[in-house]
């Protein structure tokens, strides 16, 4: 059973993001790799066990490394 089976949200919103403990431009190119994997993997884990507990939507939500960059997606199951 995972928490959105016990919780039963109608929306979930993830924000899945590694950071460096320091944000110079050259320890954020070296967290790059990293954040992009927890992002994929880590998100299309939640996704599906979001999708399996029936959770009506689902925002995921992104700040770019750069600082300037952002990237949204939603979308519903009904």
């Amino acid at each position: 059973m995972t928490a959105f089976t016990r919780t039963q949200p109608e929306v979930v919103i993830e924000q899945l993001t590694f950071l460096p403990k320091t944000y110079t431009s050259e320890s954020m190119s070296a967290a790059s790799a990293l954040n992009t994997r927890i992002r994929r993997e880590g998100g299309a884990n939640v996704l599906a066990a979001a999708q399996a507990a029936g959770v009506r939507r689902y925002l995921s939500f992104y700040f770019g490394h750069s600082f300037t960059a952002l990237v949204a997606g939603s979308c519903s199951f009904q």
